[in-house]
């Protein structure tokens, strides 16, 4: 497999004044980066290319609630695989850090994710007729707020189909900017996957989730158990996209502090013989 590096930015915050948030911190951790990086002098198209986390307390790791506090520190985490870069996007809080919040530590550390051979259409096409030894494995997911886009639909559950489509989607960005010369296409790959997932086991919660100015987007957060059927010789891209996950993250906007994941894929073996298909999930017949 090739590599794509990515940057992990963690930037430790003190507040000097108390700051009441009005919606989910995450997108708080938003308007950070975004005013931080605008007051800087630097201006991103289409949102740029990274994901912040919800700011959490620096002592407890819990998600900011309510307000900041004069005196306590918070940690802001940011993936970055695309524009500004971790480089710009630290620099700009020394430059221009935001008020009324003082940088005590702001440092960035490399990570290479694996990213897998792109399948062709052709290939794809091949391996849904049929035939191919399959394997079977499961994904145990701890979902953070997340809704999916799919074309002009926002779906708020966690259908199997849109994971793997929005980090393959997510992980081709990354390699695009990682010097690959060229964006793979990783939508055969996707759609071989998704159409050999569904879903076993959904305890997350639906809900609306308050963002700013009144505005509110429905999403879905907590556990979910995906069962996925790989044909042979595909388990280690799936495995791949799985821990692209864990650190870009899923779903709709992500620079508002959405789609955080922690998922790991466990336990292949072969399939004996074909269960029965699963009935689709809501909204995917």
């Amino acid at each position: 497999m090739r590599r794509v590096e990515v940057a992990r930015v963690r930037i430790l915050l003190e507040a000097v004044a108390s700051v009441r948030l009005s919606g989910w911190s995450g997108v708080y951790a938003g308007k950070l980066v975004y005013d931080t990086l605008s007051g800087a002098g630097v201006f991103l198209e289409r949102g740029g290319g990274f994901r912040v986390s919800p700011l959490r307390e620096a002592d407890t790791g819990r998600a900011v609630v309510g307000q900041l506090l004069p005196g306590r520190r918070y940690l802001l985490e940011v993936a970055v695989w695309g524009e500004p870069g971790a480089s710009a996007l630290i620099q700009a809080f020394a430059v221009a850090p935001p008020r009324p919040l003082r940088v005590v530590e702001a440092r960035a550390e490399a990570v290479e994710l694996e990213a897998p051979e792109p399948l062709g259409w052709e290939e794809a096409l091949e391996i849904l007729r049929g035939g191919a030894p399959r394997l079977e494995a499961v994904v145990e997911a701890s979902h953070g707020p997340t809704f999916y886009r799919h074309y002009a639909a926002e779906l708020a559950y966690p259908s199997p189909r849109r994971l793997w489509s929005s980090v393959a989607r997510r992980l081709a960005d990354a390699a695009e900017h990682s010097g690959w010369g060229e964006r793979p296409d990783y939508r055969p790959l996707a759609l071989v996957l998704g159409e050999a997932s569904e879903l076993l086991l959904d305890k997350t919660k639906k809900f609306y989730l308050a963002i700013t100015h009144g505005k509110r987007q429905k999403v879905f957060q907590g556990h979910a158990r995906y069962r996925v059927a790989a044909p042979e010789g595909l388990q280690g891209a799936a495995e791949a996209l799985i821990r692209a996950a864990n650190v870009l993250g899923l779903g709709g906007s992500p620079g508002l502090g959405l789609g955080g994941v922690r998922a790991e894929l466990k336990g292949w073996r072969r399939l004996v013989e074909d269960a029965e298909e699963a009935p689709p999930g809501p909204g995917e017949g």
